[in-house]
């Protein structure tokens, strides 16, 4: 149980979980779950043609009309041991009430949040995951396959379910882990599938008085394409000694070996104006490329 309260919100919120696993013999096992969360302090995204807009985080409140996400989520999996192996499977359902989308470049869209430039609505997530992992000795690590579906619900009448900002279908994750005597070393690989964006199409005419016409920005469906896939390998190694009565760590580790550019975002800002209309330019927002670092640890 989680018990959670804001001096700015009235009454505390209630997160209770509810785990349960059964043992059917040393190797095999099962385990289901219930959940309810809520979540208050709220990250909103914005876009702005004319102006560079940060994210805001903001608690939820009725003040400002942000509502608390809450959710309810439902898992269950099994799972095999033998010696230093493990085997998992899950499947796990989220249904979420309180999701909240921007569609500030969206023209013609109103909502109940029009004022904030915001939809609100519920959400469904689905999903699986497979795990093969290897827990100890000289070498080990382990493999991960996440698989999720997520669409939500504005209850608009002329748009279909929209996917979720995060709704990343595939991921997977490989990591390596070594150790003998003083020396570790670790690599890990990283993929995931591209996340929705909402594409911009070009501009079409509008028609302003007799005579004059001026050209505007046409966006795609919201959230309708997919960002390239994300993918990177990080490596990494430490070497431990004695040294005067203390224990020193020396260890170096690269981020994004392969200098991979994996786009975060993309937004679209007017770069000026011309006699036609608006001249639309994109700006991609990316993660760390590659990335090296040198750490020094002493200990008494």
């Amino acid at each position: 149980m989680r018990l959670n309260s804001y001096s700015k919100r009235e009454g505390p919120s209630f997160n209770p979980r509810f785990l349960v696993k059964w043992m059917a013999n040393k190797r095999w096992s099962l385990h289901s779950g219930i959940g309810l969360n809520e979540q208050v302090i709220r990250r909103l995204q914005r876009q702005n043609l004319f102006f560079n807009t940060a994210d805001v985080w903001a608690l939820a409140s009725n003040e400002n009309e942000v509502p608390v996400l809450r959710s309810r989520q439902i898992n269950s999996g099994i799972s095999w041991r033998k010696d230093q192996w493990k085997v998992q499977a899950d499947v796990f359902w989220v249904m979420k009430e309180g999701v909240i989308e921007d569609v500030m470049l969206l023209n013609g869209l109103t909502a109940p949040l029009s004022n904030q430039n915001y939809l609100n609505g519920t959400g469904n997530t689905y999903g699986a995951e497979l795990l093969l992992k290897k827990e100890e000795g000289k070498h080990s690590g382990w493999l991960a396959y996440t698989f999720t579906y997520n669409l939500n619900d504005f209850n608009l009448p002329s748009e279909d379910l929209i996917p979720s900002l995060f709704n990343q279908l595939h991921e997977f994750k490989a990591i390596y882990l070594f150790r003998k005597g003083p020396w570790k070393a670790a690599a890990t690989w990283v993929y995931g599938s591209g996340i929705p964006t909402t594409d911009y199409l070009g501009t079409y005419q509008v028609d302003l008085l007799p005579n004059q016409s001026t050209n505007w920005p046409g966006f795609g469906a919201l959230l309708g394409s997919r960002l390239p896939a994300y993918h990177r390998l990080d490596l990494s190694g430490d070497y431990g000694f004695s040294w005067g009565g203390a224990n020193v760590f020396l260890g170096l580790s690269v981020f994004n070996v392969y200098d991979r550019l994996n786009v975060r975002d993309q937004q679209f800002y007017v770069s000026g104006v011309s006699q036609s209309g608006l001249n639309v330019e994109l700006s991609q927002i990316a993660y760390l490329g590659f990335t090296p670092s040198l750490q020094i640890s002493v200990k008494w």
